[in-house]
């Protein structure tokens, strides 16, 4: 079987030539109709996964963040193994005057349906938090692994590679993070002697440190119970916001909350939190820990993090690794076995 390697000359050229401004992230029209023809091959390409579980993409998403969508989409296509199945949770606003065209939804629908084994495209009228939308997505979810992905994030080429790797070698870990970088100018590719030597925290250390936290910021009753392997069920999720950020690396590698994975029975037992003011995705990080202390993070960047704020800069640096606009061949950059 041949390897997924980048795009088509015919694609990069055309991608090259219609490069948006700074500030758009959007694919054009004339590119994603090109991606469409070519989707056959890239699905017939794509690299087996070795570890033997199947991966399922999440992607939250609201009418803000569509446009960046096709880049995220079109970088997971490109990547060295394709997932399962791509459940994207597409909300609107709370007036139900912000939805995506019908058009625009039905012509990445069927694009990436050529691309990818799976696609479904969860659509909502109004407005939903990050957290309704992940829940929503997972409820609809088959795969061994649920791997998150924020709309506007792009991913390292190895990242499902990587995850799924990780969670076959150690079958006791329920939910893994990594840490990511500003430009995809830093991504190279992992093999799997590498990543055995990757700085790590382990299930026991980031228990510990959710304990410590309690200790420190609550008082002694409050902090009992918030320590008691129950207390999710009784926790209001909007204390675990107070929490420290998620950074038990000790280190300058940042850690972003929502773009993070584990095993799919794990939303069994801890669901995302439904309020909107920031911090859900790292309340249920923390959940997470305190409940199963099954949790550990590594020290590989998988994911081109694009702040809001940032827009205009991020349609540059995060630019895919191997789509069009970018000219590294990942084609053989490892899979990983087991």
């Amino acid at each position: 079987m041949s390897t997924l390697g980048p795009f088509p000359p015919s694609f990069n050229a055309t991608m090259a030539a219609r490069r948006p401004p700074p500030g758009h992230v959007v694919i054009s029209l004339a590119a994603l109709l090109l991606l469409a023809r070519e989707a056959h091959a890239l699905a017939a390409n794509a690299r087996p996964n070795p570890s033997g579980l199947r991966i399922s993409l999440l992607v939250p998403c609201t009418p803000a963040h569509f446009g960046p969508l096709n880049r995220t989409l079109s970088a997971y296509a490109a990547g060295v193994v394709h997932p399962d199945e791509v459940i994207v949770s597409l909300s609107g606003s709370a007036d139900g005057r912000a939805r995506v065209a019908r058009s625009r939804v039905e012509r990445l629908r069927g694009t990436f349906a050529r691309v990818f084994s799976r696609v479904v495209l969860l659509e909502h009228a109004g407005e939903r938090s990050a957290g309704e939308n992940r829940n929503a997505a997972g409820a609809h979810a088959s795969g061994d692994v649920l791997v998150f992905s924020d709309a506007d994030d792009v991913p390292h080429p190895q990242r499902l590679a990587v995850l799924a790797h990780w969670f076959a070698k150690e079958p006791a870990v329920q939910m893994l993070h990594h840490t990511w970088v500003r430009s995809t100018a830093s991504f190279r590719p992992w093999t799997e002697r590498e990543l055995g030597a990757v700085r790590r925290v382990s299930p026991g250390e980031l228990a510990r440190a959710f304990d410590v936290h309690c200790a420190e910021r609550y008082p002694p009753v409050v902090a009992r119970a918030m320590v008691s392997r129950t207390r999710s069920r009784l926790l209001a999720p909007e204390m675990l916001t107070q929490m420290p950020v998620f950074q038990p690396l000790r280190t300058a590698a940042p850690i972003h909350t929502g773009n993070l994975a584990l095993r799919r029975e794990v939303l069994a037992r801890v669901r995302w939190p439904t309020f909107r003011e920031a911090g859900e995705d790292k309340a249920f990080s923390w959940s997470v820990v305190a409940q199963l202390r099954a949790a550990i993070v590594i020290e590989v960047p998988l994911v081109c993090y694009c702040e809001s704020r940032l827009a205009a800069a991020c349609s540059s640096a995060c630019a895919p690794v191997g789509v069009g606009i970018d000219s590294v061949d990942v084609s053989r950059w490892p899979t990983l076995g087991r």
